[in-house]
């Protein structure tokens, strides 16, 4: 089956977006158009370029996320964010190679948020050929007070996952049905008390509570049958300091609940082996269907180790709620393992 892509939101959990995206590979996805808002428009834009899935979550894996905190004094006054952004624009423009959006193999279109109207603002191959793909998702992954905000074609542009998106302005004329990815925590982590709590400390916060908020999707009508919600436990979106292991969780969570999600929606991607037989249950109701993909994605826990260039990362054994179990498959390759 061939069909487009969108990736809402995610922030620092965007490895939860690559298990997603691989779930959906495993099914006979065949995905011809991307599209993305926050943290979905940088795997989007990577992928767009041409990258392998190993390449990209090998880029996942070994960055640090830390380094595009480039903190500004008063930032906070001139661009309303105290980090500039530019260290996140220059790493990812290298390492597309300054690509520009006519530069793309495949179609892609990156979702921003003007904050003078609350309307989204897309950039893609058809409305901005010549702007760089960087700069786009520089301009989409604007968290709220951490990030500055970018002023462009007269529109002054935040985080895209916090404006409403229709799925018709992001594929013009596309033949392909629309698969929207989107990530939503569902536990709350108790908050460590910061010894300095500062402006740092407070903006961080604030703006993983605003994020937090943003997650809760309003979906009506046919549009949940296409809309794959990904529940990330507690794990924050604005989480820059994420352990190897905890990326390898949150691909894990992706992985699994997009395998749960087509079995049970009966999405004819491809059609199951005897040996992986899909749900029989005839369900009355999308919302019906969907609290039910969410229940068996999170029925039980295991471990998932990530491998390093000595071996497996030694890890204590920890059970984790949020990290489901699907007993047809296992993760191997594209840089995890799934004990």
């Amino acid at each position: 089956m061939e069909l487009n892509v969108c990736m809402l939101g995610g922030g620092t959990r965007l490895a939860a977006h690559l298990g997603s995206l691989k779930g959906i590979d495993e099914h006979g996805g065949r995905i011809r158009g991307w599209a993305g808002a926050s943290a979905g428009s940088l795997v989007a834009s990577v992928l767009a370029a041409g990258f392998s899935h190993d390449e990209a979550v090998d880029l996942m894996r070994d960055t640090d996320y830390r380094q595009f905190l480039d903190f500004r004094p008063l930032g906070i006054v001139r661009g309303y964010g105290l980090c500039a952004g530019r260290r996140f624009e220059q790493w990812l423009d290298s390492f597309l190679e300054g690509r520009r959006f006519c530069d793309l193999q495949h179609p892609l279109s990156v979702v921003c948020t003007d904050i003078q109207t609350g309307e989204p603002f897309i950039f893609s191959n058809q409305t901005t050929p010549e702007t760089k793909v960087a700069t786009s998702v520089r301009c989409s992954i604007g968290i709220p007070g951490i990030f500055a905000v970018r002023r462009m074609q007269g529109a002054i542009l935040i985080d895209g996952s916090l404006a409403a998106i229709d799925d018709e302005l992001l594929f013009p004329g596309s033949p392909h049905e629309t698969v929207t990815i989107r990530l939503v925590r569902n536990q709350v982590a108790r908050l460590a008390r910061s010894k300095q709590f500062g402006l740092k400390t407070y903006v961080q916060r604030v703006a993983g509570m605003l994020l937090d908020a943003a997650d809760e999707p309003s979906i009506s009508g046919d549009q949940w049958r296409r809309t794959l919600l990904v529940r990330t436990g507690a794990h924050s979106s604005v989480n820059f300091d994420l352990s190897v292991q905890e990326r390898a969780e949150l691909y894990a969570m992706g992985y699994e609940q997009s395998r749960n999600f087509l079995d049970l929606s009966g999405t004819e991607v491809r059609k199951k082996s005897a040996a992986q037989p899909a749900a029989t249950k005839d369900y009355r109701d999308l919302e019906e269907l969907a609290e039910d993909a969410v229940r068996l994605a999170c029925d039980t826990s295991r471990t998932v180790r990530l491998p390093t260039a000595d071996g497996p990362l030694p890890t204590p054994e920890k059970k984790r709620e949020q990290i489901p179990h699907n007993p047809y498959t296992t993760m191997t390759g594209f840089g995890f393992d799934a004990l």
